[in-house]
This record gives C-alpha cells, structure tokens and sequence, in this order.
C-alpha cells in the first residue's frame, strides 16, 4: 500500500499531482490482466490525513539501489530490463499514456527479478493534446547530452542513439510504427518477445529474500512530522479529494477469488491431513506411489432397507476393484470387482448429487456413492468411469488370446482379483496387490502383443 500525506500534499502544492497519479494508474491497470511490467494498482481510497493507493506488491527494490551494488550492467543484462521496459511503455502508450519519468529509481523489481515501471505521478494523457510541459528529474532530462563509450557494440550504440533523435519524426519508435520500431531492431533480434510477456526469459539479478532491498531500511516511509505541524486540512482540501476512490473491477475479483481460494484449500489441506492420519493409523490409507491405487478418499455410500441414510466410507479404487472401507477398519471392507460392474451414471437421490454404480446380479443391484464437493464428484466420475472401460477392454482381449492361443488369462485374472480381496483385509495386502496385478498385466501385454502380429 502506498500512502500520500495530505499535509504534505498540501505544503508543497501536489495535489493535482496526486490525483493526476490516481488517473495515470487507473488507465493503465483496467483489463484483465493488467501489465506485468507495470506497478498496477487495484483500488485506491483516502483517510482524513492519507491518501491510499493498493498497488502490486514489488519487495526486490529498484534498479538504481541494485546498480549501487552490483555495478554497471553487462550488455546482455541491459538488454533484458530494456526488453521488459519496452513492453511496459508500450502498454503505456496503446492507452494514449506518456511516462515521463524514467529512470532506474522508477523501476522496481519483483521477488524473482522481474522489472516493472512505478510511481506515474508525471505521467499524462495524450488522447486530446499532447504534452509541452517540461517534466522529469534533473540528470535524467537531456540524455542526449552524454558520451556513448567506445567499448558499445553497434547495435547498442544505434539502438540508444536511434532513441535520442533530436527531431521527432526520425526518432525510434515514432515513425508510424511505435515500440515495433525498437522491437525489430537488430539490438533485439535474439529476443522472443513472447517470451518476454510470459516472463519466461531468466533474470540476471535475483533480489535476496528475507532482506530489504534499499540502502537504509529505517529510510523508508519515514518522514519528519514536525515538517507539517503547521499544516491544516479544511474542508475544502478534503473536497478535492471526493472522487478518489476507485475500484479496479477485474483485479479486485482476481485477487478477492485467490484470497478465498486459498484460504479454502488450506482449510481443506488442514482437514484431509487430519483424515488421513487417522485412517493410517487404523491401516486403511494407502500410498500411491508405493501401490496401483488410481483414487482414495471419503465418500457418502447410500445405505439402508429404502436407502435414506449416508454412511463414510473410505473408498479406494485400484485398476480391478473398488475397496469400501469402514472408519474404524473393524471390519472387513467391502469390495466390488471391475467385472461386477454394469455401467456407471450419475442421479440425484435425497438432494445429494451421486455416483450410481450398476452391479450384475447379486442382492444389491446397485451402489450410490456421494462425494464431497463437486470437485470431488467429478474427479471419482471420471476415475471410476475410465477405470471399467479399461478393466472391459482388459478383459476382451483375455478373452480373445484365450480362445485364439488357449492362454487362460481370464482365469488368472480372476484367480488374481480373488487372492486380492482375502489379502485386503489383512494390513499389509498392498504389496500382495501390486505384485499380483503387475503380474497380470504382464501376461496380458503378451496376449495383446501377440493379437497385434
């Protein structure tokens, strides 16, 4: 957040200046993304002393401190800021929006080294006239004036000074073409400019973290008090002030929706890590890597003689079964071969959306399974649905190498699937799983193998 002192505003007559920023900034940072090469603001509001502009956060100082300490820039590592700079001012300039003021001070890096242009309180629209003010900061004016040394390459040299054309109509970039102009020079002609926008291309400089990037951090917002004790704020100051707020629509959702969502999923985190301890410590959680486990977690199974209750049920689905286990793994799970099963669909039963699973005969003609969100339901559909139409076609091409080459597959399948479910009810089937359908798979890679020849 940054923050404007009205008392200071008002000793040295900035107040137009401070609005004017409030513009500025307004008309670059509407869209929907914004520029990331732009410090964009996502609304602003004032106090009875401050003005307040909550802008993106940029904790990796400015170019001008990192230049104090790392000394002059190679070429190659000019050229990337410069690349970066350009695609700013570009936007900048689509939106009829002239900087004037750049300087290495008004260029801030992000955590990772990326640049981004800040503080556009000199800036100004040009969509109605142009500018004929003389703005800027001293040294920083009349760059026209200095000395290109001699070690400069020549595209760099034609490049900057391309860029410092007295006469307008044969300056860089201001031919017809704008920034196109300064992208297609042979300066920049290693340079992917898509990958410049997605912010693929490596920083030459990493700002330390857990450190603060300024040459003194007491510095920084601290200003004397006793500079404005004299000051007063009437209502007629306040007045200049009434239209200061602002939202930027977009990035307010944005940032409100990340907020929320990640509050949700470390609430959610927080809560499946509970779960899943507890369901080790009654040996029913299983780790994907070390078994064939495709999906597990908690489900609602519908149960009773009318089926108007839910049960918990942790539900883990390998690639030829589907296990159901009780809380407390007191009791033997329940366990539904892929060959049991009909087809899958989805229905509403007693508000809750659920997972129908069709069984071939037996007492129970059907199982209603209940995720707990709609990501969950979902995720379960599609694993459970891909899962059968892979088990059926497991299945037909047994069959098939069985009445062609007489291989029994089918019979070692379901030898395989039967020693997999007494196993489960033991706490340490899972390697007998995994080694047994590794097994199985093997033999049917050559049955399908050889129906290929």
């Amino acid at each position: 957040m940054k923050c404007l002192d009205k008392k200071r505003i008002k000793m040295k007559q900035g107040e137009t200046l401070a609005l004017n920023e409030r513009i500025m900034l307004s008309l670059v940072s509407i869209g929907e993304e914004g520029c990331p090469f732009i410090v964009c603001m996502t609304y602003a509001f004032h106090t009875t002393d401050k003005l307040c502009f909550i802008l993106d956060l940029m904790n990796g100082g400015d170019l001008h401190y990192h230049l104090s300490q790392h000394g002059v820039f190679s070429e190659k590592e000019v050229k990337f800021y410069a690349a970066e700079i350009i695609l700013g001012l570009e936007h900048m300039h689509l939106r009829s929006v002239v900087y004037r003021d750049l300087k290495p001070a008004n260029i801030l890096l992000d955590e990772h080294g990326h640049v981004r242009i800040s503080d556009l309180g000199l800036a100004c629209d040009f969509s109605k006239k142009k500018p004929h003010a003389s703005v800027g900061t001293h040294g920083y004016m009349a760059p026209e004036n200095i000395e290109l040394p001699e070690t400069m390459s020549n595209e760099m040299r034609t490049v900057l000074e391309g860029l410092l054309q007295r006469d307008v109509d044969k300056r860089l970039g201001c031919m017809g073409r704008l920034a196109e102009e300064v992208k297609e020079h042979p300066y920049f002609k290693d340079i992917d400019w898509k990958q410049v926008y997605l912010l693929k291309l490596t920083p030459p400089l990493i700002p330390p973290r857990g450190e603060v990037n300024a040459a003194d951090a007491f510095d920084i917002g601290n200003f004397d008090e006793d500079d404005t004790k004299g000051i007063k704020l009437t209502e007629a100051d306040q007045e200049l002030y009434k239209n200061f707020p602002i939202v930027i629509s977009e990035r307010w959702q944005q940032e409100i929706t990340e907020s929320v969502f990640d509050t949700v999923n470390l609430e959610t985190d927080r809560i499946e890590q509970k779960r899943r301890a507890k369901f080790k410590q009654n040996n029913i959680y299983d780790d994907e890597k070390t078994s064939d486990l495709i999906l597990q977690g908690q489900l609602k199974k519908n149960t009773g003689t009318f089926g108007f209750s839910w049960q918990i049920r942790y539900t883990k689905l390998y690639p030829n079964r589907l296990e159901l286990h009780y809380e407390k793994g007191d009791k033997d799970p329940e366990v539904y071969t892929m060959e049991r099963i009909e087809h899958i669909d989805s229905k509403e039963c007693k508000g809750q959306k659920t997972i129908t699973i069709h069984l071939k005969g037996g007492n129970e003609p059907r199982l209603m399974l209940s995720p707990q969100d709609e990501v969950s339901w979902i995720e379960w559909k599609k694993a459970l649905y891909d899962t059968l139409v892979a088990s059926q076609q497991h299945l037909t091409v047994s069959e098939k190498a069985s009445k062609i080459y007489g291989a029994d597959v089918s019979s070692a399948t379901s030898t395989n699937v039967n020693s997999n479910q007494q196993s489960s009810s033991g706490n340490h089937h899972n390697s007998l799983l995994s080694g047994g359908n590794i097994s199985t798979m093997k033999k049917n890679n050559v049955a399908a193998a050889a129906l290929q020849d």
